[in-house]
């Protein structure tokens, strides 16, 4: 049985126990609420937020992103992301703060994590963990590493 009703972010949709969450939709304490502006469709035991638009795509492990460098320290940097499928118009997703460990940058030591990446630098990235403590993305992989490196940076490469 279909039934729809027009939501907003953050609306309460169902339980856990009532439904599965789909599209444009997240789960929190066993609650599932609506991610977008759209319809609400409950059909065959999951529940989702139909849109006009582009759908809402919440942070996934393998997820490609296009990551800004905005704090390093010794052993990680901390990054803002947007999904790659984002930036070609494909679909919409959240806000994403992650972060990149010292042994994901390349394979091999690394000395000092500023000879490899700076403040500034625009990378591409794939998330690889995903937890309670936060979101780890690696530039390790085929097509990833710095996009652009802010001028005025030595580094090893």
């Amino acid at each position: 049985m279909d039934k729809k009703k027009l939501v907003l972010p953050g609306d309460h949709l169902l339980s856990c126990e009532e439904a599965v969450p789909g599209e444009n939709t997240y789960s929190e304490n066993d609650e599932i609420y609506s991610a977008s502006f759209g319809a609400e469709n409950v059909n065959a035991g999951t529940v989702s937020v139909e849109r006009a638009g582009k759908s809402i795509v919440l942070p996934h492990v393998g997820m490609e992103v296009y990551c800004m460098v905005i704090k390093t320290s010794t052993n990680k940097a901390i990054c803002t992301c947007m999904s790659v499928n984002e930036m070609d118009g494909k679909e919409r997703s959240s806000d994403i703060v992650a972060v990149l460990p010292v042994n994901a940058i390349r394979k091999g030591y690394v000395d000092f994590l500023r000879d490899e990446i700076k403040i500034g630098d625009i990378i591409k990235a794939k998330i690889s963990k995903m937890s309670k403590m936060g979101i780890d993305i690696s530039m390790i992989g085929p097509g990833l590493g710095i996009i652009y490196a802010r001028p005025g940076g030595r580094r090893k490469r």
